[in-house]
């Protein structure tokens, strides 16, 4: 860009986001996704540069569609990443405002949505893809992917088995019969757990343990009572 120009030297602007361009994708092939990142980046600073400048309208078809390629080329990269929401929210939503009919940024989202599990956005853009006006661009891709007319419709049916509804419905649990369910387990007891249950009348001479009351303090000796047993030994125990 010219200093002092009426309009926006577009070929020294384009020149320059091409080298970064390039520098980003070797980056991206060698796996450097932070580098080629930042290179893209750098292209799409030097395109906001020329925001609110006269620029010729022959050029402004171009400066568009590499602004809206760099954003798509960083949404590949974060999905490299595993970064499905930022790619898809973010880089491709936005190369596809600037370029509705960039195919290889509406088949990236599309798949971004579908690793999002967000059925219906992805098969509203696998809609547009297979739009009559972009089977030129779009063709390629879904062949590549071997998506023709019987896969689509395979995705489509996956989608709806997928669907939580679906999930829901095909994947309930049926309740069985009363008479067919197993009766709860008990809970396993502890040696001599049934004898701390029982009264405290159990008879020491069978040989079971037994409470005693604690003698009431009384100055009568007639007062103090003798521990009580059992009800066949109560007799003999007041001898």
């Amino acid at each position: 860009m010219e200093e002092g120009a009426l309009v926006v030297n577009v070929g020294h602007l384009m020149a320059y986001v091409d080298e970064q361009r390039e520098e980003g994708n070797a980056a991206y092939r060698k796996r450097e996704h932070s580098a080629a990142l930042a290179a893209w980046q750098r292209g799409l600073d030097a395109i906001a540069q020329a925001d609110g400048k006269p620029i010729a309208r022959a050029d402004m078809r171009t400066v568009l569609k590499a602004r809206s390629v760099l954003h798509s080329n960083r949404g590949q990269a974060l999905m490299s990443m595993q970064f499905w929401r930022r790619a898809a929210d973010e880089e491709l939503s936005e190369a596809l405002k600037i370029d509705p009919t960039n195919a290889k940024a509406l088949w990236r989202r599309f798949k971004a949505q579908r690793e999002l599990k967000r059925w219906a956005e992805a098969e509203a853009d696998l809609e547009a893809l297979l739009a009559p006006e972009m089977q030129e661009a779009a063709g390629p891709l879904l062949a590549s992917a071997g998506l023709g007319a019987e896969q689509i419709g395979e995705v489509r049916v996956a989608r709806t088995l997928a669907s939580p509804a679906a999930n829901r419905s095909h994947h309930r649990p049926r309740a069985r019969p009363r008479d067919a369910r197993a009766p709860a387990p008990r809970r396993a007891e502890r040696p001599g757990a049934g004898l701390a249950r029982r009264s405290w009348r159990s008879c020491a001479r069978r040989g079971e343990p037994r409470r005693r009351r604690r003698a009431r303090p009384s100055t009568s000796a007639w007062s103090t009572r003798r521990p009580r047993g059992c009800a066949s030994c109560a007799s003999g125990s007041r001898r």
